[in-house]
């Protein structure tokens, strides 16, 4: 088995939140023996013919159970490198988008679901560019 320790600290001065701020959150995590772990960077890319989507599938429902998962827009700052994730691979709609990666942004999150996660760029080759996703994925 192995154990992951994400930490998470947030500081700020009283003239940053109008009360100074100090909270930083360690939790281990055990991931168990045969589970599926994965570690990639993945180009995205919607701005392919409609029926050539190049949207990675980051999570496949069918194969892995209960998970953590850590996403980063691996972008440098500039309009129109968002990225998002969906359920499907073909576009980002209000009804199918859960998650929005502006430039350098980051999240971590636990996911125990049915729906498979996508990430894109845009609606139907209306995407805004070509980006970059980094992504980790520990069953759990």
């Amino acid at each position: 088995m192995a154990t992951i320790n994400p930490t998470l600290t947030i500081s700020g001065t009283a003239a940053d939140f109008g009360a100074a701020v100090s909270v930083s959150i360690t939790k281990a995590i055990t991931i168990g023996n045969g589970k599926a772990s994965v570690h990639k960077v993945v180009t995205v890319d919607d701005i392919s013919e409609e029926t050539n989507f190049t949207n990675p599938q980051i999570y496949d429902a069918g194969q892995m159970g209960r998970a953590l998962i850590y996403v980063y827009n691996t972008n440098a700052d500039a309009a129109g490198k968002e990225i998002f994730l969906t359920e499907t691979a073909d576009e980002a709609v209000d009804g199918d988008v859960f998650m929005h990666l502006e430039p350098g942004e980051f999240a971590i999150f636990p996911w125990a679901s049915v729906m498979d996660i996508f990430a894109t760029t845009g609606a139907n080759t209306a995407g805004q560019s070509v980006g970059g996703l980094e992504y980790m994925i520990w069953e759990i």
